[in-house]
């Protein structure tokens, strides 16, 4: 006498699986798999020896069962995103980052960067004399002529570690209206604004990349746990 089909359920699978369950529908093995350890019974029914070919399609009653697996699989995976940005750079460190970069490309630009007007012209100038102040820190002065001829000299504005090279040249912008209102405009000086600017740029862009990764992570966790609070409705 054959004895009866243990009932649909999770069973350990006969294939193998790596440990894990398998559906049976009552008269076959499925395709559906889990890897949820299955419930302890007291005992496990006899089946019929595992055929190399079950059913591709999961039965019908399957659904009832891996429905809160994956719900519950969506629930941790949109836990685990919401969670996983606290190990990087946060919410606020973003902003603090975006803010202060743009502050620093703010500061060259509108502060560090040379001053000059329309129609100012530009000429060259030459290192005079070096001033030196009690922090032993450098300040060139340079010395330039204008359109007729008569000198002018500047007092460069940037104060520097290393001694300043008598006789090195530069070019300076001037207004023509008012020849002793000048600017270095050339060489290390001229150029220093970027420096603030480029600095500014790469830490405003690392904050931006850190807070599009941040809120991306945040909505994609944010939909994985209403999706899983849906199912589960």
């Amino acid at each position: 006498m054959t004895a009866p089909m243990p009932p649909a359920g999770w069973y350990p699978d006969p294939y193998g699986g790596g440990g894990g369950d398998r559906w049976w529908d009552g008269q076959r093995w499925t395709g559906e798999t889990s890897f949820r350890p299955p419930v302890p019974s007291p005992a496990q029914p006899a089946f019929p020896s595992a055929q190399p070919a079950f059913a591709s399609t999961p039965a019908q009653g399957s659904l009832a069962v891996a429905g809160p697996r994956l719900t519950t699989g969506a629930a941790l995976a949109g836990a685990a995103m919401m969670v996983r940005g606290r190990r990087r750079i946060g919410l606020a460190t973003s902003l603090f980052l975006l803010v202060f970069g743009l502050a620093f490309v703010l500061a060259g630009w509108a502060v560090a960067r040379p001053k000059t007007g329309p129609g100012w012209v530009t000429t060259t100038a030459t290192v005079m004399d070096v001033t030196m102040n009690s922090d032993y820190q450098y300040r060139a002065i340079y010395r330039y002529n204008d359109r007729s001829g008569q000198q002018h000299t500047l007092p460069g504005r940037l104060l520097s570690g290393s001694r300043p090279t008598i006789g090195e040249t530069t070019d300076v912008a001037y207004n023509p209206v008012d020849p002793d209102n000048a600017t270095v405009t050339g060489g290390q000086e001229g150029h220093f604004w970027m420096l603030f600017a480029g600095v500014g740029t790469v830490v405003s862009l690392i904050g931006a990349v850190a807070l599009l990764r941040r809120l991306l992570g945040l909505a994609i966790g944010v939909g994985l746990l209403t999706r899983a609070w849906l199912r589960r409705a």
